[in-house]
């Protein structure tokens, strides 16, 4: 995806579409970048470990935050597992993150050795 900044506005190619966004300064330009590569990144380490088989669950929750006085939200990943005792398949948390990044990390770490350690 390319970015570039025209006259106040931020143009984005997309699929042989341009779009324009006017953004406040360069600083919002580049945390909304940032911010939509990394949920871009988590989606295709989930949909890669999809496709090996392990099935995660990337759920998000808003709350307001009383310390921050704003809109906060919890990435909590979920992977598919085998209940023996009740016979069927459920989901078990194994990571609750503020940050994007822990998320992405962690999907990583699950993608490099095979899942077994989460």
């Amino acid at each position: 995806m390319f970015f570039g900044v025209l006259r106040g506005y931020t143009s984005r190619l997309c699929s042989g579409r341009v779009h324009y966004m006017q953004v406040a300064g360069a600083g919002a330009l580049y945390g909304e970048v940032l911010r939509m590569n990394i949920k871009r990144l988590m989606y295709k380490l989930q949909t890669a470990l999809c496709m090996r088989g392990d099935k995660i669950k990337i759920n998000q929750r808003q709350s307001w935050s009383e310390k921050n006085e704003r809109m906060v939200t919890k990435y909590v990943i979920q992977k598919e597992v085998f209940d023996k005792k009740q016979q069927r398949m459920k989901y078990e948390t194994i990571l609750e993150s503020y940050q994007a990044a822990d998320v992405v990390k962690h999907l990583v770490a699950l993608l490099d050795d095979g899942g077994g350690g989460g």
